[in-house]
């Protein structure tokens, strides 16, 4: 019967350390969570269907299960491109063109301070396109039809 009774107490005692372990690396991992990257977890795939200029798009975003945002504008976060009607201005489109035009990108959206996403400054939704695994928007930048910008 002891020893029966000292195998339930050791179990008890393994238990209890287990959970406080637990609770001690789990508290750690959530408050490291909360220093992370400013970039939020939602990626989607969107059919771009019109470059706006050198760094925004027009793109229709399935959100999975047949749901679809349509027509909705995404300035290429981190990158600025020259303004349109510059001969600059209007070779960056014709890039971003070339790159997009009419294809099925992943976008992934940024995380603002106080919300699940972003806007820049013109109210446009901020993101990063990737095609083919490959970012867009540093493909702009190392093109040399956009700067990088904070």
């Amino acid at each position: 019967m002891d020893s029966v009774s000292e195998k339930v107490v050791a179990w008890r005692r393994q238990a209890a350390g287990a959970l406080a372990a637990a609770m001690v690396f789990g508290s750690a991992a959530w408050a490291q969570a909360e220093d992370g990257p400013t970039e939020a977890p939602y990626t989607y795939r969107a059919e771009v269907v019109d470059v706006i200029d050198g760094d925004t798009i027009d793109v229709h975003i399935d959100l999975g299960f047949y749901v679809w945002i349509r027509y909705q504008r995404i300035h290429l976060f981190g990158i600025d491109a020259p303004a349109m009607g510059e001969t600059a201005g209007d070779a960056a489109k014709a890039q971003l063109e070339s790159l997009i035009g009419g294809k099925t990108v992943i976008l992934k959206s940024m995380r603002g301070e106080d919300s699940p996403d972003r806007q820049g400054s013109f109210g446009n939704w901020l993101g990063i396109v990737y095609l083919d695994g490959k970012s867009i928007n540093d493909a702009m930048v190392a093109s040399g039809h956009a700067v990088a910008s904070p």
